[in-house]
């Protein structure tokens, strides 16, 4: 798995290493509130979701280069 680096303040959901590979969006895990410039020090496979928060997403233009980074 990938620690994430997380470069805008966002809601990630995520599948974390040891979860099935083809696990849902419904089944991932859901980090909220996650501040601009922090690491997520957990290990994951995949990211699923991007989103502002739980009812808003990102629109095409917002989310970019450098927006969340995988670090092995």
């Amino acid at each position: 798995g990938a620690c994430i680096y997380i470069g805008i303040a966002c809601d990630i959901t995520v599948v974390m290493e040891g979860q099935p590979a083809n696990t849902a969006l419904a089944d991932g895990i859901t980090f909220r509130g996650c501040t601009a410039g922090s690491f997520l020090p957990v290990l994951v496979t995949k990211i699923l979701r991007v989103a502002k928060d739980s009812t808003t997403e990102f629109t095409a233009g917002e989310v970019g280069d450098g927006t969340i980074l995988a670090l092995f």
